[in-house]
């Protein structure tokens, strides 16, 4: 299929019979279950090893259950608090109120910090200076509330709460009642992150000596993760609260990492919650961003130093992907606006606009030549087509068409397809996964990206009965093909080996990758200023 010949949901077999069972694979290009639920396909020879990986990285729905929480937990803050202020005498409430104020101000900002202020007069034993205080706060809430209005009536999303904007622009299909919230291989080992409703992340890998759990006060509401490439033991994470980088020693036998293993980095005012976070391919650099800020960051984690990347405009950036070559960056708005940096030229960048909404859900091909993308109000994908040497495609063209369809399954309806909920690109770039907002199913694609992109239907993925596909994520590293993991909404993870040739094997020339990314060099010896100053200026 050429790009702009329009495939269309109508050109996939029927889902599988078998499905129910919980199994499924891809072998020759053909989507295959196992009636008896028992997995006895065991794939093209050579593949025990990877079944047997397989099985150790499993979750189960059980699991996936909120977990009890200790002495320690996230409520105590403020319902501890609250329970003491019953009880003090009134000279120790002016202590309490800027102890409180305090603490949330370190951990959730200062206007929260002026809300907790601000409802002071809750407490028995009100004095004349808390009531000041209290006045005070609310003065300020106000001025803040009424120009924030105006600008939030240019961009309505900013009126939401921290946890209502990663619900709307996480790639899972429902943040708020999904048991796992996102997931994150290693890119070069199959290690397995799972964020889990309870903000636990549990790590899991073949070769660990223990599945370690991390939890830190101040890791909630967790929006995405992301593995340092090149490094087998560091995972930000971007949540609620900002930016946390936790450092996960593969040969530790702790189930529980200490504080000591993380380190929250402080984000600038506006810059929470996180909704993205990339690190560049070789590892050096993290960009972090925020629905709630028209800022990306640029970490280096190492030093902790950070440059801000600002265009005025889009009311935020929800999403960021850096291409496989490093040589460009995608920044997706809120608004119809997203923007494509080229990294190599000073920073510099393109923008474009979308016909209507925003653009929710994106990938790169290997080599940076190809993005695809779609928007929250259009049932298609679309393709934007980088030249190797420079400059872009004068227009984004559409490339398959994902709109709803009715199909009978052993005499039951069942709706495929409408607006699309994510993308996953394998990073061999040869298959491509579908999900949608109102169905139940995952389409998969093959790939081609020589002599020019293609797209072949190769079936329709379903869960058991009863669940839906929350989020998906590609492992990268794979001896046979390919391994697509989804988190269901009962809480279990599936992975579904598919088994293909790749086709740098059948066809041994070389992909082309544009050359290294000269910017890690510099960030370490030059300033944030003389690196982004002269890009920055620019409109």
């Amino acid at each position: 299929m050429n790009p702009g010949g329009g495939s269309s949901l109508l050109e996939f077999p029927l889902p599988l019979a078998g499905a129910s069972h919980g199994f499924c694979c891809e072998y020759d290009a053909t989507l295959r279950s196992d009636a008896s639920g028992g997995g006895g396909f065991e794939g093209p020879p050579g593949a025990g090893p990877l079944w047997a990986c397989l099985r150790v990285l499993t979750v189960s729905a059980d699991s996936a259950e909120p977990l009890s929480v200790g002495a320690g937990s996230l409520n105590e803050p403020s319902g501890l608090l609250s329970a003491k202020n019953a009880f003090l005498p009134p000279r120790q409430e002016r202590q309490l109120q800027m102890r409180r104020a305090l603490s949330t101000w370190l951990d959730e900002g200062f206007f929260s910090a002026l809300e907790s202020l601000a409802s002071t007069s809750e407490g028995r034993f009100t004095t004349c200076w808390a009531r000041g205080l209290e006045g005070v706060a609310r003065a300020l809430l106000a001025t803040y509330r009424m120009t924030s209005n105006i600008h939030s009536s240019f961009n309505p999303h900013l009126m939401l709460s921290g946890e209502d904007m990663i619900a709307r622009f996480s790639p899972n299909r429902d943040w708020f009642g999904s048991k796992i919230r996102v997931m994150a291989w290693h890119p070069h080992t199959l290690k397995l992150a799972v964020a889990f409703k309870t903000d636990q992340i549990q790590v899991l890998g073949q070769d660990l000596l223990a599945s370690p759990t991390l939890k830190y006060k101040r890791q909630r509401g967790v929006a995405c993760l992301a593995w340092r490439p090149l490094n087998g033991s560091e995972l930000a994470v971007g949540c609620l609260t900002g930016l946390l980088i936790w450092t996960v020693d593969p040969l530790s036998v702790a189930a529980r990492p200490s504080a000591s293993c993380v380190n929250f980095l402080p984000t600038p005012p506006g810059h929470a919650p996180v909704t993205s976070l990339n690190w560049d391919p070789q590892g050096n650099l993290l960009l972090s961003a925020s629905a709630a800020d028209t800022s990306m960051i640029l970490w280096n984690t190492a030093s902790e130093t950070k440059v801000p990347l600002r265009r005025v405009g889009g009311g935020g950036v929800h999403s960021v992907a850096w291409s496989p070559d490093a040589t460009k960056v995608l920044a997706a708005t809120p608004s119809t606006v997203f923007r494509v940096w080229d990294t190599i030229n000073q920073w510099n960048h393109e923008r474009w606009n979308v016909l209507a909404g925003h653009v929710n859900t994106a990938c790169w091909s290997p080599c940076g030549s190809f993005l695809l993308f779609s928007t929250n109000q259009e049932p298609l994908i679309y393709c934007l087509n980088f030249h190797p040497v420079g400059g872009s495609s004068a227009a984004a063209v559409p490339v398959a068409d994902m709109s709803q369809i009715k199909i009978d399954v052993n005499g039951e309806v069942i709706n495929i397809g409408g607006p699309i909920q994510s993308m996953k690109w394998n990073s061999m770039g040869e298959r491509l996964a579908v999900s949608f907002k109102n169905s139940d199913c995952i389409a998969l694609y093959c790939t081609t990206l020589y002599p020019t992109l293609g797209l072949s239907p190769i079936g329709l993925i379903q869960g058991l009965e009863g669940e839906s596909p929350m989020t998906m994520e590609f492992a990268h590293k794979c001896d046979h093909g390919a391994i697509l993991s989804v988190a269901w909404s009962s809480g279990r993870i599936q992975h579904i080996p598919l088994f293909y040739v790749p086709l740098i094997e059948r066809n041994p020339a070389p992909l082309i990758i544009n050359p290294d990314f000269e910017i890690h060099n510099s960030f370490h010896g030059q300033s944030p200023t003389q690196l982004f100053s002269t890009p920055l200026a620019r409109s």
